[in-house]
């Protein structure tokens, strides 16, 4: 009499797996495509001149699952902190050393919804944007700006892919960085 052989399989899940899978599917696993964002403020309190123009005030990094390329065409961030918005004359992205957005001021809600045109986040890849600002040359001394994502759902994805953190931010990182006016004579001390 004969046993049963018993047989154990295991599968690794890996990116190339998780992209033929995809693509034999259409590209519509439940899982498949995916968009990552993690932002990262620079970090330190940084005392800039009223009418500074070009100031890093936050870095996006977008990471696309490996199912399919991802279309990003806008973003709509959230400008926090003690100083008025209206000290910020534009608060517009940059992607690869080129501007894709064009310039715009905050809203009365703390706002600033960018649009450009569409940039691919290649599958198993990532694009880096940042977040740049000109302050206005009547800036008021002493105000404290910065601005983030206040949801991934904040990202506009070209097909209404879902856009997920890729690491939760914390309150103390949301914290950490701040671009303060001030005058000249500040600046030197």
């Amino acid at each position: 009499m004969r046993t049963p052989c018993r047989y154990t399989f295991s599968v690794l899940i890996t990116p190339l797996l998780i992209a033929a899978l995809a693509q034999g599917t259409g590209g519509s696993l439940a899982f498949g495509t995916l968009l990552s964002v993690g932002q990262q403020q620079v970090q330190g309190s940084i005392a800039v001149p009223p009418g500074a123009q070009r100031v890093t005030l936050l870095t996006l990094t977008l990471h696309a699952s490996c199912a399919a390329d991802i279309g990003v065409s806008g973003m709509t961030l959230l400008h926090r902190g003690m100083g008025d918005a209206r000290d910020i004359s534009a608060v517009y992205l940059m992607s690869g050393g080129r501007r894709i957005s064009r310039g715009r001021q905050v809203d009365a809600n703390g706002r600033a919804t960018l649009t450009f045109p569409t940039i691919t986040v290649p599958a198993c890849g990532q694009q880096i944007i940042t977040v740049l600002a000109n302050f206005s040359a009547t800036a008021a001394t002493a105000g404290e700006h910065r601005f983030e994502l206040e949801s991934p759902t904040d990202v506009l994805t070209s097909r209404g892919e879902p856009v997920q953190w890729l690491s939760a931010p914390s309150a103390r990182a949301a914290r950490a960085v701040w671009r303060t006016i001030g005058n000249r004579a500040d600046l030197s001390a």
